[in-house]
């Protein structure tokens, strides 16, 4: 056993809804897995039922989601109906997350990525917006990280869309329901950090 053990055991009861309220019912049986004592394993069911652990809970989880609404809002807007899932699912895997947006964005950003390719998650445009979030984020880590004499076209980022996204990324900025239909006019969403403020824009099929 080690510290950092029981610091991973804790965070993720703080994080996971679930196994809090497994360490409330079955006390130290929910422990079985972390490499604990029997002690540190009491000491977390003890835990476990304070009346303050309720509060700790969502300042923990209200923390992070902010960072991850920072980070990725259009793909947070679009999953609002079952975000709390996907954050159960994803804190329960990686409590001890970063509450920087920008790396806390990604990391959340490729645990949904792949909860898309394994089609555990099947929201309609998931995949879309995903991918136009993460580009922007890709962006501000290069403009964080790089030397200014990147070179224009590593300041440059497209996304593909198989329909025009206009009136979907305006709907999910908006926090108005996703349009019913989109067409299937491939389009290109340019994201441009050549310049300070960076622009995005649209080209559609014949126009430049």
């Amino acid at each position: 056993m080690t510290l950092a053990a029981f610091q991973d055991a804790f965070a993720r009861m703080v994080l996971s809804p679930a196994l809090c309220v497994r360490a409330r019912a079955e006390g130290v049986a929910a422990f079985e897995g972390f490499d604990l004592t029997p002690l540190e394993a009491r000491r977390l069911a003890a835990i476990a039922t304070q009346p303050g652990m309720k509060i700790t809970c969502i300042l923990a989880r209200a923390n992070r989601l902010s960072s991850l609404v920072g980070a990725l809002p259009l793909t947070c807007a679009l999953l609002k109906p079952e975000l709390s899932h996907w954050l159960d699912r994803y804190w329960d895997e990686q409590p001890m997350t970063t509450l920087q947006a920008l790396p806390a964005g990604e990391s959340f950003g490729r645990f949904l990525q792949r909860e898309i390719e394994q089609g555990q998650l099947t929201v309609r445009y998931a995949a879309d917006v995903l991918a136009f979030e993460l580009a922007a984020l890709d962006l501000q880590r290069m403009a964080h990280t790089e030397s200014a004499s990147a070179t224009d076209a590593a300041r440059l980022r497209i996304v593909e869309f198989p329909f025009d996204p206009s009136p979907l990324l305006t709907a999910l900025a908006q926090h108005e329901p996703v349009p019913e239909e989109l067409g299937s006019q491939r389009t290109q969403v340019v994201l441009d950090y050549q310049q300070d403020p960076p622009e995005t824009y649209v080209v559609r099929p014949g126009r430049g």
